[in-house]
């Protein structure tokens, strides 16, 4: 019978490691799946907003309900390149129009047109991408629908907001009230620590 080793353990230990560096594994984790969520929800969105300027300038006439859904996830710029886009290839820049351009008669570099017979003078600034003044003006009005920059979020459907319970009324629209009056005071003093400097 061999003789018994004292104090010599078999096998080795496990090397546990301490909790705050579990903790910060697992935080790094999950703010690199957070990361990664946001980063597909704006690969989504831009492909979203691709989709519908190529369908607004890759026929020559569109419809208004078409004009209308694509408006939802455009901003002001994408609805810009649109149109110079449309005007490449020589269609009228408001989607929904399907003339051609005309021949024009303004030289291309030019920022004004005067006309002799009616004493005037007319900034062309976008006019060179319409085949008429109709068209430039309801280009002009539904641009000025659209946002200035790309919404955050963009949903297939608007998800119906969910009624508030009537107890906290009340508490919610004291605490409104209390932001407003805060936000007010705050604005005063930032008016009153502005120095007028004349020229």
């Amino acid at each position: 019978m061999p003789p018994k080793k004292t104090g010599a353990i078999k096998g080795k230990l496990k090397k546990t490691k301490p909790p705050e560096q579990k903790l910060q594994e697992e935080e790094a984790a999950r703010l690199k799946e957070q990361i990664r969520r946001q980063v597909q929800e704006r690969l989504d969105r831009e492909r979203l907003v691709l989709d519908a300027c190529e369908s607004l300038y890759s026929t020559k006439e569109v419809s208004i309900e078409a004009l209308e859904s694509a408006g939802e996830v455009l901003c002001i710029s994408d609805y810009k390149d649109v149109v110079k886009e449309r005007t490449l290839r020589t269609w009228c820049g408001y989607p929904t129009c399907a003339n051609t351009l005309p021949e024009s008669d303004i030289a291309p570099g030019a920022k004004y047109k005067i006309m002799l017979r009616k004493q005037r003078v007319y900034s062309i600034k976008g006019r060179k991408y319409f085949c008429s003044d109709g068209c430039h003006m309801a280009s002009r009005m539904f641009e000025s629908s659209l946002h200035e920059y790309r919404p955050i979020k963009i949903t297939e459907s608007p998800v119906p907001a969910q009624p508030k319970p009537h107890g906290d009324k009340s508490k919610s629209e004291e605490e409104n009230k209390a932001r407003v009056r805060f936000e007010a005071e705050e604005a005063a003093a930032a008016l009153s620590s502005l120095k007028l400097v004349e020229k």
